[in-house]
């Protein structure tokens, strides 16, 4: 694993977007985005910004792929 001296907000931020959307924009793919008749794959987590987010990484409270809730507080669903 790779750390980098990351502390300000703005590079926290560039941090998420690479993650996201780096592998898209390598392959000249659209970005993800949660709008009517996009795939249903997302996180949500906890926190008050994006920069505590990525610093933070808290838990995952739900994972959907696919329009279905895959996982809940941490832990595989059936």
């Amino acid at each position: 694993m790779c750390v980098a001296p990351l502390r300000l907000d703005e590079e926290l931020n560039d941090c998420y977007r690479v993650g996201t959307d780096g592998g898209a924009d390598v392959m000249h793919l659209p970005h993800a985005d949660l709008k009517p008749g996009a795939p249903a794959d997302f996180l949500l987590v906890r926190g008050e910004c994006l920069p505590q987010i990525v610093v933070d990484t808290p838990r995952r409270d739900m994972v959907v792929h696919g329009g279905r809730v895959v996982a809940r507080d941490g832990e595989l669903v059936d």
